[in-house]
């Protein structure tokens, strides 16, 4: 298959089309590689701090069974899982006060006593 090279000028600046096509492909990749990185940047940030929490929560000896951290946009989170007291969710409210970056905390934490 034989070559096709592009080196027709079009207007007055000399421009040829294939210097165009390739301008107008690294913008549209640019953009696409940005929002990209965004989005993994985010994600980032959102592990980051839902590992933080966890951190947290160990560090001071804070058991919640079947616990689910998530956090969702503008560093929302919420915190779900069954506590043995409330003395222990009143531990958890503390923790999290004292973790920077975190705009709203959620819970769902119902107190069951017994064997879990």
């Amino acid at each position: 298959m034989p070559l096709i090279t592009i080196s027709q000028s079009i207007g007055s600046d000399g421009k040829n089309i294939a210097g165009l096509v390739a301008e107008q492909l690294s913008y549209e990749l640019s953009d696409d590689i940005n929002t990209c990185s965004m989005n993994a940047l985010e994600a980032m940030e959102k592990l980051s701090l839902k590992k933080q929490i966890y951190a947290e929560l160990l560090k001071n000896n804070i058991e919640i069974h079947s616990s689910h951290v998530e956090v969702a946009e503008n560093a929302d989170v919420h915190i779900t899982g069954i506590s043995r007291s409330l003395e222990n969710i009143e531990k958890i409210k503390h923790v999290m006060k004292n973790i920077p970056n975190i705009t709203a905390i959620t819970y769902d934490l119902p107190v069951v006593t017994g064997t879990i």
